[in-house]
This record gives structure tokens, sequence and C-alpha cells, in this order.
């Protein structure tokens, strides 16, 4: 067998559509063209979940960390059920919040330099709902996070 390149196909990722996604990465950087704070979201497509494209990516979801666009991190937030008030003081806290969290995306497609991208458009509560990882553990004014009670040091290399 020879590689014949003119008969690869490229990867057309996700497809437009509406999927149940866990965020399986996440991470924080500055915008090249803004300067501003981004956090960017990739997501899996459940693959529990009977629907096309299971276990397929959408990557590289920014959320620009200003206020003109906490909208989008309040809509992402209440589709992974995050609670209302709860306070993000950092990109970081974000990202850490959402991460392994699951929800409902709608992904369209959008084109650059003639390779097409999936986008996400919208967000909502995911239609098969599984149990949603606990929500990190917030700072005290000394800056310690505290260990939560529920958690056991049994094991431990230290013990």
């Amino acid at each position: 067998m020879k590689v014949n390149y003119q008969n690869a196909e490229q990867p057309t990722g996700v497809a437009p559509g509406e999927y149940d996604v866990t965020v399986c990465a996440w991470d924080v950087q500055t915008s090249k063209t803004s300067g501003n704070t981004c956090v960017i979201l990739d997501y899996e497509v459940r693959r529990d979940v009977d629907q096309p494209y299971a276990g397929g990516r959408v990557r590289y979801d920014n959320f620009t960390f200003i206020d003109s666009c906490g909208w989008r991190f309040s809509q992402a937030a209440m589709a992974a059920g995050v609670p209302d008030g709860y306070d993000l003081q950092t990109p970081e806290d974000f990202g850490r919040v959402m991460h392994y969290r699951n929800l409902r995306i709608t992904v369209d497609q959008t084109e650059r330099n003639g390779r097409k991208y999936a986008t996400v458009k919208s967000f909502a509560a995911s239609r098969n709902p599984m149990q949603q990882p606990p929500l990190p553990a917030a700072p005290d004014a000394n800056g310690f996070t505290a260990i939560p009670d529920d958690v056991s040091d049994e094991g431990l290399p230290f013990n």
C-alpha cells in the first residue's frame, strides 16, 4: 500500500447540531489580538448518550473575561448547573468550576482560511442529566483552600 494524499479526507469534526457534552479541558490565555484574558473550554460529546459524534471533540470555545461578555459565562454556568450568584473571581475559577461538568451545546460551523471549524452558539441544560461534579472549594480570606469535611485521609502515604 502507498500513501496517497489525494485520497485522504480531512476530518470535518463535529457537524452542526445539538449535543450533550462534558467539559473535558480548559486553559487560560491572553488574546493575541485584543490582549484580553480568555478562558478556553474544550468539550467531548458524551459517549453515554445515544447521539452522533459520541466521543468527538469541540475545541477552543473562547470566553473573554471582561464585563461585557459576562452573559456568556452565565449562560454556560447556568446550563452546567452552577448556582446563581456563584462568585468567579478569576478566569481560572471559571475553568475549575466548569471542568467535567455536563451541558448541552448547539454547534454551528464557521470557515477560516478554507477550513471549517465547529463553533458553539448556545448552551442549555443536558437532556440526559447526570450528577455534576462538586464545585471547587473557595479560598478563605488568607488565600488557603479549605479541605472539605467529607474527604478522608485514609490511604495517604503520610499516615
